[in-house]
C-alpha cells in the first residue's frame, strides 16, 4: 500500500463511512451499502452507507422544511451574511 492508499485508507475507515449524512448527522443507511472500486485496477477501497428509497423521502421532507425557513431571509450584498427575517 503506497502512502496515498494508507491515507485514503485511514480517512474513509471511520464508522460515519458506513452511514449516510442526513440532518447535519451520520445515520446508517437502510439501503446497505455500496463498494467503491478502483476503476484502473478494480480493487475493492471501501464500502459506504447506501440510503433506501425511505432514507431519500426523509431527506426530502427535512430539505422541504428547512427551505420554507430559508425563503424568509433576505440578501444584502453591503452585508456578509442575510438579514434575519423580520
Amino acid at each position: 500500500m503506497n502512502a496515498l492508499s494508507s491515507a485514503t485508507a485511514a480517512a474513509t475507515d471511520t464508522p460515519a463511512w458506513h452511514g449516510c449524512i442526513f440532518n447535519g448527522d451520520w445515520v446508517p443507511g437502510r439501503g446497505g451499502s455500496l463498494p467503491i472500486h478502483e476503476p484502473a485496477t478494480g480493487a475493492l477501497l471501501h464500502e459506504v452507507g447506501k440510503a433506501d428509497l425511505a432514507d431519500v423521502a426523509a431527506a426530502i421532507a427535512q430539505a422541504k422544511q428547512a427551505q420554507r425557513g430559508w425563503a424568509r431571509w433576505t440578501w444584502n450584498p453591503s452585508r456578509r451574511a442575510p438579514s434575519t427575517p423580520a
